[in-house]
């Protein structure tokens, strides 16, 4: 018996996370001159430090890209959606400062609080700043499900995500991390409906 309740738990996270990495798929852009143009990217926030106190590589890529999204033209304003108390640290406004640093002026940067989660934090772009569509900026692994949160909150979304250039531990338990996440994800956006 407890063989089989495995066994079908397996097949449901393995079905659920090939189904929505294959469906946003044609939504997911990886090089800078393909993304379509958008008035706003969504830049969902991470972390500055890992737990062991290392640099968060998340963190560095989806402000990097962010910006770069944003000097090439590809959207006019970036909305950083995250949680506003991450063990003591504010991630919108430790990436909007980021951001500042790497070019984007100050002025073309909103915060979102309210992104304790990725479903929150579209539910917000969504209800609060009534975005209607937007280009979401995160890491590759994560951009099936921000793609799949933000539909199903009604906002029509791509995602720009470039492959990572560095991988560590802490990357790969993310990675790992997301294929559960998936399967909470598509519970948030079916009892949504």
């Amino acid at each position: 018996m407890l063989g089989a309740v495995v066994l079908l738990a397996m097949a449901v996270l393995t079905s659920v996370n090939l189904w929505m990495v294959r469906t946003a798929q044609p939504l997911l852009y990886q090089d800078i001159a393909t993304v379509p143009g958008n008035e706003v990217a969504v830049v969902l926030a991470a972390d500055l430090r890992r737990p062991d106190g290392t640099t968060n590589t998340c963190f560095l890529a989806r402000t990097r890209n962010a910006a770069a999204l944003f000097k090439a033209g590809k959207v006019q304003r970036l909305l950083v959606t995250g949680h506003p108390d991450n063990r003591g640290y504010n991630e919108p406004r430790g990436m909007a400062a980021e951001l500042v640093r790497l070019g984007v002026p100050p002025g073309r940067i909103d915060l979102d609080e309210n992104g304790d989660r990725t479903w929150h934090s579209f539910v917000s772009v969504q209800t609060y700043w009534q975005l209607a569509n937007c280009t979401i900026v995160t890491d590759e692994f994560h951009a099936p499900r921000a793609i799949y949160l933000a539909r199903k909150a009604g906002v029509d979304a791509v995602a720009f995500s470039p492959p990572p250039t560095t991988s560590d531990r802490w990357t790969l338990r993310s990675e790992v991390r997301e294929w559960f996440s998936r399967v909470r994800a598509l519970a948030d956006g079916l009892f949504a409906e």
